[in-house]
């Protein structure tokens, strides 16, 4: 109610002793019934992901949560499934720089976005298994998890051809595109940026994923580095909306940019070019966008408005 502020300070967690949450955190998605949320910790200074919480009672006095440790692999897990085949991959092992940075509910899973960690997926309705889902290779612009026709059979297993999902850096073999960031899901579609740009992806019948991979220069994506994406629905209009900051300095430049026709075509917003932008929240149709500088606004995507940081505001001083 805006009003009435509690502090989950102690969380009960199902089938498990009571534990005290010391930890920071990183992201939360709230769909219906569901509320999630993921943790996170530094260590030397770089960031590990410390688990992931989900409950279906959160209005309850006393709320009962699921967790889970922070997704990651055996080390001779190599082989994935997606759909009704597999596909190559390099097993997470670790927590360091595997930090749920993102998440969001659509239908039955709960999807998240790790960095190295990569995109992941959580079915609901089972509360088992978190999937690796694999992206795009950093130079494609599609990857089909659903034809067929893209894999090949070894040792009577339908495996994903020419691919293999590694968030390491590229001089070392990897894919700033399986480095994600941000997402959004919805119906069978889900959005995610990376370090190198956004995949719109199409959820087939199995669980396989078509992928299209938008990026900066050929799309008209102000900049590769994808923070947040957010959703508009107005006016009878679906605009998606994304922070593309800068990774290659010389050739991006930071901003947001958005779609009117889902990918086909990008448009970076003029004003806010140079902005280091964070987060966007939209509601009807106004736009909040979470900058450096303060906080943006506009209620026609054309002009905008810099609200500057109030300092002292929030102690009672001018």
């Amino acid at each position: 109610d805006s009003t009435s502020i509690f502090t989950l300070d102690t969380m009960h967690l199902v089938n498990e002793e009571p534990r005290f949450l010391f930890d920071s955190i990183a992201s939360m998605a709230v769909q219906d019934r569901v509320l999630a949320f993921a943790a996170s910790s530094s260590e030397n200074g770089d960031p590990i992901g410390t688990g992931i919480y989900i409950t279906f009672n959160g209005l309850n006095d006393k709320i009962e949560w699921n967790m889970f440790d922070q997704p990651v692999e055996e080390k001779g897990d190599s082989l994935t499934t997606i759909g009704n085949g597999y596909f190559k991959a390099r097993p997470i092992v670790g927590t360091r720089g595997n930090v749920t940075y993102d998440m969001d509910i659509s239908e039955n899973y709960l999807w998240i976005t790790s960095w190295y960690g990569g995109l992941r997926r959580l079915d609901l309705n089972k509360m088992e298994k978190w999937e690796r889902i694999p992206l795009p290779l950093e130079n494609s612009v599609e990857l089909n998890t659903c034809d067929e026709d893209q894999y090949e059979l070894i040792d009577d297993k339908l495996i994903l051809k020419d691919y293999y999902l590694d968030s390491d850096d590229p001089e070392r073999g990897g894919n700033h595109n399986h480095k994600s960031f941000s997402v959004l899901a919805y119906g069978d579609t889900v959005w995610v940026g990376t370090a190198n740009g956004i995949n719109r992806g199409i959820v087939g019948e199995s669980g396989c994923v078509n992928w299209h991979h938008f990026s900066h220069p050929t799309d008209n994506l102000s900049g590769n580095w994808v923070l947040s994406i957010a959703k508009q629905e107005y006016n009878n209009e679906r605009i998606i909306w994304a922070i593309t900051r800068v990774i290659l300095p010389t050739e991006e430049q930071n901003s947001v940019s958005f779609t009117r026709d889902n990918g086909e075509t990008w448009e970076i917003v003029e004003a806010l070019i140079g902005e280091r932008c964070h987060d966007i929240s939209i509601q009807g149709s106004t736009i909040l966008i979470a900058s450096d500088s303060g906080l943006w606004r506009t209620d026609d995507g054309s002009n905008w408005e810099l609200i500057p940081p109030e300092i002292g505001r929030a102690s009672g001083r001018e």
